[in-house]
């Protein structure tokens, strides 16, 4: 997974329309288009920032089993 570090990386992922996953978070642990995150209050993106933030995709889901 490509992580997101930045404003302009999540700016990058809304513009592409990719979906963004904050693993340690409980709220955002699922995919969630990243125009959705990106309107978030400011103090907001910080703290999912620092949890760590990546771009969603499919290829990389851990495996159930």
């Amino acid at each position: 997974m490509r992580p997101i570090l930045t404003l302009e990386g999540l700016a990058w992922a809304a513009k592409n329309k990719r979906s963004v996953v904050v693993p340690k978070s409980h709220a955002w642990s699922k995919p969630r288009p990243a125009a959705v995150l990106i309107h978030q209050q400011g103090i907001s993106l910080l703290r999912l920032f620092r949890m760590g933030m990546f771009v969603y995709s499919p290829t990389n889901r851990k495996k159930e089993g």
